[in-house]
């Protein structure tokens, strides 16, 4: 009776138009994709939306990772700078405030190592790095 169309098909609706003049690019696109034409809360939405590289911009200052990166690095570089019999004993464990850190394996290896080797590292470190970036150093003993 002029229903032909078998009931358990789904349904396909041809994709609305929009017409150009009213909406852009953008609009009409997501208006296809819908198949619904775009609220005015949407189109505000759209307005306020900004670029990834603001965002991105925006996350790495407010969480200061360029300074953590910064900070990393001589993680990195430590095994590269001291002396490998005293990178076995001492690893850096942080730095803040222009001091880094150093945990030393063991109260022998803290005791040579503040006597004799102090100033050495501290010199080598500052030379891989800015002055002003690490000040002094402080040892720990660890284990």
């Amino acid at each position: 009776m002029g229903f032909s169309r078998d009931p358990r098909a789904p349904f396909n609706r041809p994709p609305l138009r929009i017409a150009r003049s009213r909406c852009s690019d953008k609009d009409s696109v997501l208006s296809e994709w819908r198949h619904t034409q775009p609220q005015a809360w949407e189109k505000e939405t759209i307005r306020q939306v900004r670029p990834m590289d603001d965002l991105v911009k925006s996350v790495i200052d407010k969480f200061q990772l360029e300074k953590k990166r910064a900070d990393s690095e001589v993680f990195l570089v430590w095994p590269r700078v001291v002396d490998p019999h005293i990178a076995q004993h001492a690893r850096p464990v942080g730095l803040r405030n222009g001091t880094l850190f150093v945990a030393v394996d063991s109260p022998v290896w803290l005791e040579e190592i503040v006597r004799f080797h102090r100033h050495n590292i501290l010199k080598a470190i500052q030379s891989a790095f800015s002055r002003s970036e690490i000040k002094k150093i402080s040892f720990r003993c660890s284990g």
